[in-house]
């Protein structure tokens, strides 16, 4: 369990890194609080599997990838599902993330 909720934060701080989106944005798309978009990117909370979903729609992935494929480790531009009910549509760059200072910035960013 602990394994699985790294490779989520993981993650979800790689998408958001790759997206260029804001926490705000991603937050507010995903149906969440950007408090609580801050804690599961800091590994404070656990995620509820409808969280889970809304992520993965937003980001336009299937919910198994969020949470069990170490989505930094693979180029995933050429595995995005886009989803039949989304609208949102963006290009992800692949280069080597920095944890630390990504959570600092997305720190920065609250």
């Amino acid at each position: 369990m602990k394994k699985d909720a790294n490779l989520f934060q993981k993650n979800l701080i790689f998408l958001i890194e790759s997206s260029n989106f804001t926490m705000t944005t991603v937050a507010k798309k995903a149906g969440i609080n950007k408090s609580t978009l801050h804690n599961y990117l800091n590994g404070v909370s656990l995620r509820p599997l409808k969280t889970v979903e809304s992520l993965a729609s937003f980001f336009k992935i299937p919910p198994e990838d969020l949470l069990y494929k170490d989505l930094g480790a693979t180029d995933i531009r050429t595995e995005l599902q886009p989803t039949p009910t989304s609208s949102y549509s963006f290009e992800v760059t692949i280069k080597p993330v920095d944890m630390e200072r990504l959570l600092h910035a997305l720190q920065q960013k609250l």
